[in-house]
């Protein structure tokens, strides 16, 4: 039999499975693959700098059999800097001679490139016509030309209103009222990261305000939020912006992300009410904490470090369709109590946890498990939960399969194992893991009926037998175990 004459369908199968630098070897076989190749090739564009190689894949960009493809854009504006060393050393000494003249000259020149840039690259945004997912980010770190996000926001989200589904920003905050005449019908998520530096209040107010302009034409059709904002943002205050949104009738994804001591939402009230507006269609409900040292130059009430905390404090009627949590566990001494009682309303309907930052003793997870533990087991909708501990043990293991017996996904942050919760660890490592296996393989019996299938670990960067040995020992004592995968940071 020869390839030509197998099912098209399990051609399409097979190719599903193949990475793009094998699929690249075989392209040219069927048309199966080559559509597949040219799908992994091309379904995601990145645009981040204009140089020799940039600029031909611009060019490419612009073949309709090519630009067809495309379903994801990202760019991140450039910095146009001189060619050469010596286009540089040239500029320096025209300028000692004649400053002014030569200042508008290098001026015209690097306009000139900016505006062959913005032609090609609008060029080949042009010939897209079935963009689903734009993301406009800006480096905060280094200067900007204003001309090329002018050039890459507004006008191109004109082009693909009728196409984008999915749009995240992140912009200099003077840019934000660019929005304002922005309509994108079908614009389902939304995520934007706010960036204000040492902005004055009145002038954060002006461009939020755009902002929320843009977000409310949104509707009629927005489904996910996801709302971050920098360390540096010396002034930013969210409670303002979360007082002024009004109801998304759509919305069931609600992300909010801020610095972990929680200056940049002085009243967690205002976010309260915005989750209160849609409690009949939140869904999933995310509140991290970035790890930076935040900057303060007004007041800051020290009460607010317990943002997360308050938040859930205020939830007194249990959200009906909340089927997801996504919680930073600030502070990090914080009892955990509160947490309990949240899970306490809401576990009848949850599917995933996702617990951040704070690493959690045994004592820890028996308290968050607890209110599982009233739940028949045919009554549990748990399938995902991911937390961080200082060891992996066999107690630790059957308490989740004893409290979650229909878990099916785990994904767990740990850096040693521990055979023993009573026992004092052993100072050698290796000899620490043997023990381990034999004690879980001891207690085989009791993971027998749980229905956990995926497990994610960490490796050990100092011992590459690491993950393959408690693959083994997992999948040996979990009968429905069937994948272990590795769990690396930030996943």
């Amino acid at each position: 039999m020869v390839l030509q004459d197998l099912d098209r369908d399990v051609l399409r199968q097979i190719s599903q499975y193949l990475p793009e630098y094998a699929l690249w070897k075989v392209h040219d076989i069927h048309p199966i693959f080559f559509e597949s190749w040219m799908k992994a090739r091309y379904s995601s564009v990145n645009f981040e700098r204009s140089d020799k190689q940039m600029k031909r894949l611009w060019a490419h960009l612009r073949e309709d059999y090519v630009a067809e493809r495309v379903s994801r854009v990202r760019i991140q504006p450039w910095l146009i800097q001189p060619r050469n060393r010596t286009e540089n050393l040239w500029n320096r000494f025209c300028l000692v001679l004649d400053p002014d003249h030569l200042k508008k000259q290098a001026e015209r020149r690097l306009e000139r490139r900016m505006r062959k840039d913005i032609d090609r690259v609008r060029s080949a945004l042009g010939a897209m016509k079935r963009v689903e997912e734009y993301e406009i980010t800006w480096n905060e770190e280094r200067r900007y030309h204003r001309q090329l996000f002018d050039a890459f926001l507004q006008p191109v989200l004109r082009d693909w209103a009728h196409t984008l589904v999915t749009l995240s920003i992140k912009l200099p905050p003077e840019l934000l009222s660019l929005l304002v005449r922005v309509n994108l019908p079908r614009l389902e998520n939304l995520e934007v990261t706010f960036h204000m530096a040492g902005l004055q209040e009145r002038d954060i107010h002006i461009a939020l305000d755009g902002f929320i302009v843009f977000v409310h034409n949104t509707k009629d059709s927005l489904r996910s939020l996801s709302i971050l904002s920098t360390c540096s943002s010396e002034n930013l205050d969210l409670s303002r912006l979360f007082k002024l949104l009004k109801r998304f009738p759509r919305l069931c994804s609600v992300s909010l992300s801020i610095p972990f001591d929680g200056g940049h939402l002085s009243n967690p009230a205002s976010f309260s009410s915005f989750l209160e507006m849609h409690r009949e269609t939140l869904q999933r409900l995310s509140l991290n904490a970035s790890r930076c040292t935040p900057v303060h130059t007004g007041k800051y009430d020290p009460d607010c470090i317990n943002w997360i905390q308050r938040i859930m404090l205020s939830v007194h009627v249990p959200f009906p369709q909340l089927r997801s949590l996504e919680l930073a566990l600030r502070p990090l001494r914080a009892p955990l109590h509160i947490l309990s009682d949240f899970l306490t309303k809401h576990c009848p309907t949850l599917e995933s946890l996702i617990l951040n930052d704070r690493i959690l003793t045994f004592a820890d997870v028996e308290c968050i498990l607890e209110p599982f533990e009233s739940i028949q087991p045919e009554a549990l909708t748990l399938k995902h939960l991911q937390f961080r501990v200082s060891y992996l043990s066999p107690e630790l293991l059957f308490l989740l399969a004893s409290r979650l017996p229909r878990l099916r996904s785990l994904s767990v942050y740990f850096t040693d194992v521990l055979r023993d919760q009573t026992r004092k660890r052993s100072s050698y490592k290796s000899e620490e893991l043997r023990m381990f296996c034999r004690a879980m393989r001891q207690r085989r019996i009791d993971f027998r009926s749980w229905e956990l299938r995926h497990i994610a670990i960490p490796p050990d960067p100092h011992n590459p037998r690491w993950l393959s040995t408690l693959e083994e020992l997992l999948v040996e004592c979990i009968p429905a175990l069937s994948s272990v995968t590795e769990l690396v940071s930030g996943s």
